[in-house]
């Protein structure tokens, strides 16, 4: 479904997508990736190999209707949160993302932005789905940048654009997380750095 999603933009060269990474399916994998687009969602997904990633979405996604996006989130049985939750409402929705991680074959992906970059940078990391994720598990985290669709961060936005849009997708690095006891911030402070180097690199490469 996220080859549908893409594809008729891409033939239209509406998107053109450079040097795409693959990352593998296995269990154990967690794809973090920045947000600077919807598209980010069905990229994500396609960048995958041999199997679906459910990717921790926000509840607005399932309540609006996003053209594909929101049947993906129903169909692959994205865990759902809500930034809004408060006390018992919020430690089940974060109970609900631990169970789904600790016993989940496929991959998971997280945006860990919480919402899409308005400037093009990697904007600072709300942490708490993502130590939610690493307190569940042991994982292989597959750290993935993206450029060039932050002017066009909607649907509309692409359709209106008079050529195409040139995004980049390329790997940040991989990490290696052992111990679900372990303090997760300096982790997670590491691969947001490595994030913000990469993307700089990639605009210097440009």
């Amino acid at each position: 479904m996220a080859h549908g999603c893409l594809a008729p933009f891409r033939i239209l060269r509406v998107i053109a997508i450079s040097r795409p990474p693959e990352v593998p399916g296995t269990p154990g994998t967690l794809v973090v990736m920045n947000h600077q687009s919807v598209w980010d969602i069905p990229i994500m997904i396609w960048l995958v190999k041999d199997n679906f990633v459910r990717i921790v979405t926000r509840a607005r996604y399932v309540r609006r209707y996003l053209p594909t996006v929101s049947k993906m989130v129903m169909l692959f049985g994205f865990p759902v949160v809500n930034p809004g939750f408060q006390g018992r409402e919020l430690r089940r929705s974060l109970l609900e993302m631990k169970s789904a991680a600790r016993k989940d074959d496929a991959p998971l992906g997280i945006f860990p932005e919480g919402t899409r970059t308005k400037d093009g940078e990697i904007g600072e990391f709300r942490t708490a789905g993502m130590k939610v994720l690493l307190r569940a598990r042991p994982w292989t985290v597959h750290a993935l940048v993206s450029d060039g669709l932050w002017r066009q961060a909607k649907v509309k936005h692409l359709v209106a654009s008079p050529e195409a849009v040139s995004a980049r997708v390329e790997h940040a690095g991989v990490f290696e997380w052992s111990d679900p006891r372990a303090d997760a911030d300096p982790f997670i402070d590491g691969i947001r750095r490595r994030m913000v180097e990469k993307l700089h690199e990639m605009r210097r490469a440009a």
